[in-house]
């Protein structure tokens, strides 16, 4: 049996963390620190989805379908079709609304908003869509009506006091719309929040060094580490002719996030002496897009997808050039699986001259994600040739030789992003273990071992070079002690991971510690059921230990769960005969 199944899709990119501006910083956002969002929907598919029965009953069912299958588009079209037949069904209009608004087709979505607050169905999401609109139009004085006749609950708490104040500062009235913020003071959380907005509305008055002064506020503050604040502070900087102060601005954040694509070409325009940049908002509807986009990347590793996703659609219909949003939705669409939409946003964000490259990155391993990498691998053979120095460019395609099993060239690749690194570091552990599974794959044992021992060297607690390495080892009949010793660390450090306890059990199992070895495989399987390596495997621990009939049943259910040919064989052959002696092993 090959190792090769111990190496998870990894993308080396990833692992690196190289030009990510996903999420603002350790605290995530301007307010609430959050768990990282984790979870995958099925992969959404292009095209319409057929129906044979046209009837407003039919049209529902394809509707539930497509939302099932994460297609809000087709969603979206067929449920308004239903409402073609029935008009007044609010249910039906809530759901096309929100269907509209999480494909991104916001005024479509707004007209389906206005009917919800006419018919005070309380829905904070089509207040809040409708007050953009409103925002959009700059139609001031109805974006206070608006939330004067609907509920301050829920999302509305934070953004009903910034629309209010954006709709006043777009009357001209700075002073009221930064008291109307204060109604943001009944929530610590939000204190962050409120300071950013602040800065910004006293920015676009014009009253510069105000603003600058609640920026260092919240820069010096424990959310201070966030992308946009550093971004408006160290703009406020250059155009108070202060480059020196702006530049330790960018180095200090550099310091935890050094490869951030944003701030380091802010810094490059301090040092080339470059024009200052406007302030982030210039207009109410530019500072509201800044409240959803703030919004949004909270919301986005808090689990909330779907609030994530509606205030960043809203953000970019707000401040349509708000290029971190589009990327921040990217990342978004491709964490849910909806890759067609992932691909489509880097596509549009690739244009973008600070994120562009990024994009163009991510767009290529999305297509390597859909197995899609002939197409992968000539567009960043492109970018290579653009910029044959770059490092990103070098692993995502190496990356994608990898994924794409072509493991001599994957390896050959790995040599020039290993070069490019230069000195190694200890985030770069990754690009040694990604270089040995593709060496092992091609049989060159020695330099892949090599490898495995660098990127333990740089980085001694990674739990899939430490299983790797003691499992090529134990499949190789070599080094057991020591190779059980790393598989144990590894499964203190992953003790739910199936693969990693399927190798200890496999290291008992070749040490003729049948007892020990079957416990460990049958928590294996359970942790990974499907797979048909450690259902074999356990099939041959129970034979040693007499429970034949249960082995057969293992080895049977391993070869329905479509294993390699090889494989099968081997597993054909033992139904038929058992295990031939006790070191009988899998291929």
């Amino acid at each position: 049996m090959t190792s090769i199944r111990r190496a998870p899709a990894l993308a080396v990119l990833a692992a690196l963390a190289i030009g990510g501006c996903q999420a603002p910083g350790p605290a995530g956002g301007p307010a609430l620190t959050a768990d990282a969002a984790n979870g995958a929907a099925a992969s959404r598919a292009r095209g319409p989805i057929l129906v044979a029965d046209r009837s407003p009953f039919g049209s529902y069912l394809a509707g539930l379908y497509a939302g099932a299958q994460n297609d809000p588009e087709s969603a979206s079209d067929f449920f308004a079709s239903v409402l073609d037949a029935d008009p007044d069904n609010l249910a039906l209009v809530r759901r096309a609304f929100l269907l509209k608004l999480s494909d991104g087709q916001v005024d479509r979505a707004v007209p389906y908003a206005q009917r919800l607050v006419e018919a005070k169905t309380d829905e904070p999401a089509a207040v809040l869509t409708v007050a953009v609109d409103l925002v959009a139009r700059e139609e001031w004085a109805k974006v206070g009506a608006l939330l004067d006749a609907n509920s301050k609950d829920g999302t509305l708490a934070l953004f009903g006091p910034v629309l209010r104040a954006w709709a006043l500062a777009g009357e001209g009235k700075h002073d009221a719309a930064l008291q109307a913020l204060d109604a943001l003071t009944e929530k610590s959380a939000f204190e962050p929040f409120r300071v950013f907005q602040r800065g910004l509305i006293l920015d676009q008055a014009g009253r510069s060094a105000e603003a600058l002064a609640e920026y260092k506020v919240l820069v010096d503050s424990p959310a201070g580490h966030w992308v946009r604040a550093v971004e408006a502070y160290g703009g406020a900087l250059e155009r108070a002719n202060r480059r020196d102060e702006a530049l330790a601005v960018y180095d200090a954040f550099l310091k935890d996030s050094p490869t951030n694509p944003l701030i380091l070409a802010a810094k490059a325009r301090v040092e080339a002496k470059g024009k200052p940049p406007r302030p982030l908002a210039t207009s109410p509807r530019d500072g509201v897009g800044e409240a959803l986009y703030a919004a949004g990347s909270v919301l986005s590793q808090d689990g909330t997808q779907d609030l994530a996703e509606r205030s960043l659609r809203l953000a970019r219909f707000a401040k349509p050039d708000l290029a971190i949003a589009t990327s921040l939705l990217a990342d978004l669409m491709e964490d849910t699986g909806r890759m067609d939409d992932a691909l489509d946003l880097f596509r549009e964000l690739s244009r973008d001259p600070i994120l562009g490259w990024n994009a163009r990155l991510r767009a290529a391993l999305v297509l390597t994600r859909q197995k899609r990498q002939d197409e992968a691998v000539t567009d960043l053979r492109a970018m290579i040739a653009e910029r044959p120095q770059d490092l990103e460019a070098a692993v995502a395609l190496a990356d994608t030789l990898r994924e794409a099993e072509k493991f001599a060239d994957a390896a050959i690749q790995y040599d020039t992003a290993i070069r490019l690194a230069g000195t190694p570091q200890n985030r770069h552990w990754v690009l040694f273990y990604a270089r040995g599974v593709s060496r092992e794959r091609t049989k060159q044992w020695d330099a892949a071992e090599a490898d495995f021992r660098k990127a333990l060297e740089l980085s001694p607690d990674q739990p899939l070079v430490l299983n790797y390495l003691g499992y090529s080892w134990v499949e190789q009949g070599r080094n057991l002690p020591e190779a059980q010793a790393m598989i144990e660390r590894a499964v203190a450090l992953r003790p739910n991971d199936g693969y990693i306890v399927d190798s200890l059990g496999w290291v008992l199992f070749k040490q003729g510690k049948y007892e020990d070895a079957v416990e460990r495989l049958e928590r294996a399987v359970t942790l990974e059921p499907q797979d048909p390596v450690i259902n074999d495997h356990l099939g041959d621990a129970l034979w040693q230990v007499g429970r034949r009939m249960e082995a057969r049943f293992q080895w049977n259910h391993a070869l329905n769960l479509s294993p390699e040919p090889e494989q099968e064989s081997d597993l054909k052959r033992k139904l038929d005969r058992g295990l031939m002696d006790q070191t009988a092993s899998n291929p």
